[in-house]
Parts: structure tokens; sequence; C-alpha cells
């Protein structure tokens, strides 16, 4: 068989255009079971942990700590501040078994918290920023290439 016919038979030269996939706005119960599942792959590989390096969704390792932050996504973007404005837990301690041990209880808390739905008004504040923001670097966006904008109107 000719090689040049059996590639004609299949495929193009033509260029394949994707349309824009169609935007589906996460809900705070999507949110609530993709956390749930994040902070219970950390809660195993904190079980498992020994010491060294630490990566996991939600727990790290540092200097003589492990870190802790309650985030969502694969960035683990936060999702609240504690009092003292910071967005994740240290753990210090001697041995790596008690920071080990502190950790596994924070993230056996948290858990309990995201089942029981008190996680749920930092997902809806969450959703609010991110629909604020990415609506606001669309127009940024447009700004920048020249486009008009057609000005939104206002809340009577």
């Amino acid at each position: 068989m000719d090689i040049k016919l059996a590639m004609e038979a299949r495929g193009s030269n033509q260029v394949y255009i994707k349309g824009p996939h169609e935007y589906e706005p996460r809900t705070v119960e999507e949110m609530r079971e993709i956390t749930l599942q994040r902070a219970k792959q950390t809660l195993k590989d904190l079980k498992v942990y020994e010491g060294g390096k630490l990566i996991s969704p939600m727990a790290r390792s540092g200097l003589n700590c492990i870190k802790i932050k309650i985030g969502y996504g694969s960035r683990n973007a936060a999702l609240f501040e504690y009092d003292d404005g910071a967005t994740e837990r240290r753990l210090n301690a001697d041995t790596v078994e008690e920071r080990r041990s502190a950790a596994i209880e924070i993230i056996k808390d948290s858990i309990d918290s995201i089942k029981e739905g008190g996680m749920d008004e930092h997902f809806a504040a969450f959703l609010v920023t991110r629909r604020t923001s990415s609506k606001n670097g669309t127009k940024k966006l447009k700004n920048k290439s020249g486009l008009k904008l057609v000005p939104e109107k206002e809340a009577v």
C-alpha cells in the first residue's frame, strides 16, 4: 500500500479549532467534596510520614515543623485567615512524631468540620471572590486589547 494514499485517507490538513468550552460554575457542594478528598489524601500522607520532606495537598514540611493550610484547589488557595492574619499553621515540636500527631489531629478536625458544613460560608465567600476577580480580569484584558466595553447598568 502506498504511504501517501494511506495518509490521505486519515486526517486532513485542515486546522481543527475548538470553540471555547462552556463555563460551568462550581457549587459549594462540589467544593466541599473536592476539599474533603484533598484532606483525606493529606491524612493518608501524614499517617505514613516519618520525617524528611513532606509534600501533600494541605501539608508540607518546614524547618522543624509541619505547615498545615486548609485550602482549595490544586494551588491550595487559602479559604480563611486565622486571628493573627496567617493562612497556615506551623506545628513546631521537638520530635517528628509530635509534629505528625498534631497535624493528624488538625486534619481530622478539619475533615469533620467539612463534612458537617462548617466550611460552607468560606466556600461561598471564595466563590464570590473568584467570580468577581474573573470579571475584573476580563475587563482588563478587553481594555488592553483596545476593545470598547459597554458600560454595565448600575443597580437602582
